[in-house]
């Protein structure tokens, strides 16, 4: 269970950028109910404290700091991971962004930002657990765009085909209009002729 351990242990770290990693409250949500029994083990052996927050959501943070700045092994793991760690820092920044407009779609990834997440989504998919919803909305958002843009594309030729045929219908019948005109007068010439 290692990988499991490490897996949890950097999701309770918060990678200093220029400064020293500090404790973070996790979510059992962020961790997955897989892990959470592991998690309670780990409290059973005194390394991390679960609790609940002002929401009633489980969480969980490490003992103490000392344990972050002692523990060779989680600063190792810590050093191997931390710019996919300090990238889920900003991630989880923008998601929170995201909740606090109420998930407006203007809030969501977009452009590099969103081309970064799809792939560190394929490459680490255990490692990225709440966050898979947030960046898997743009795509969503994307598809709904492409899908009224297909909609208005076709709307947009099906009135201009209708406009062709309704404009077409209208001269032939202008023309055709035209010419019962020039028939009909030509009727009355030749039958005033006739009379006289």
């Amino acid at each position: 269970e290692k990988g499991q351990v490490k897996r949890i242990f950097e999701q309770l770290v918060r990678p200093g950028e220029g400064a020293e990693d500090t404790r973070r409250i996790a979510m059992k949500s962020e961790l997955g109910d897989e892990s959470w029994a592991l998690v309670q083990q780990l409290a059973d052996a005194r390394l991390v404290v679960t609790s609940r927050n002002a929401t009633e959501q489980e969480t969980v943070e490490v003992v103490h700091e000392a344990l972050i700045r002692n523990w060779s092994e989680l600063r190792g793991w810590m050093e191997t991971d931390r710019v996919f760690r300090a990238w889920q820092e900003r991630l989880r920044s923008a998601m929170r962004q995201w909740e606090a407009t109420n998930r407006d779609a203007g809030s969501l990834l977009r452009g590099a930002a969103l081309a970064e997440a799809t792939e560190l989504l394929a490459e680490r998919p255990d490692d990225l657990g709440a966050e898979r919803e947030f960046s898997e909305q743009r795509y969503q958002e994307n598809q709904r765009l492409k899908r009224q843009q297909r909609q208005s594309v076709i709307a947009f030729w099906g009135l201009t085909l209708g406009l062709l045929v309704a404009g077409a219908f209208g001269v032939r019948s202008f023309w055709d209009h035209k010419r019962q005109v020039v028939l009909n007068r030509a009727n009355f010439t030749a039958r005033s002729a006739l009379a006289l």
